[in-house]
């Protein structure tokens, strides 16, 4: 019995370092800032592939806020919101002004489903290389 657990062990040892890089599936709900993720952000998105941002991906999530309104305020005012707020906060998360920057941002925005049904509220900002996917890490980039 020992030496059969000491071998799983092992195993597992041997096989978490190949494992960490690949990807699993992620609600959007649960992307936290820092996350790196692929998948389409255009529509209606519920699940992405949260990857090691070391591996290629092409988001990274780098804020997160919630828009104080009880009422749908738009889709309009959403996305503005989301616009201002997300280029507001992407100096401090890498080290260099939008306008400096090689990096895009995109965003998250509850739909009017989500925000009738679920109460969500959370805007999520979102950078991303101009073309494709990255293997780098945009916080504290400085590019």
């Amino acid at each position: 019995m020992r030496i059969r657990l000491l071998i799983c062990a092992l195993l597992l040892a041997l096989l978490t370092p190949a494992l960490s890089s690949c990807s699993t599936k992620g609600n959007v709900f649960s992307l936290n800032v820092g996350d790196c993720f692929n998948g389409s952000i255009f529509g209606e998105v519920e699940n992405v592939d949260i990857v090691n941002c070391s591996s290629s991906h092409n988001g990274e999530i780098f804020a997160e806020f919630n828009v104080n309104k009880d009422d749908w305020p738009g889709k309009p005012y959403l996305e503005s919101l989301a616009e201002n707020e997300c280029i507001s906060r992407f100096k401090s998360y890498v080290g260099v002004s939008y306008e400096s920057s090689i990096w895009y941002v995109a965003f998250l925005t509850p739909t009017i489903s989500s925000w009738n049904q679920a109460n969500d509220r959370e805007i999520s900002c979102i950078i991303e290389p101009e073309y494709g996917k990255t293997s780098t890490k945009a916080r504290n980039s400085r590019t």
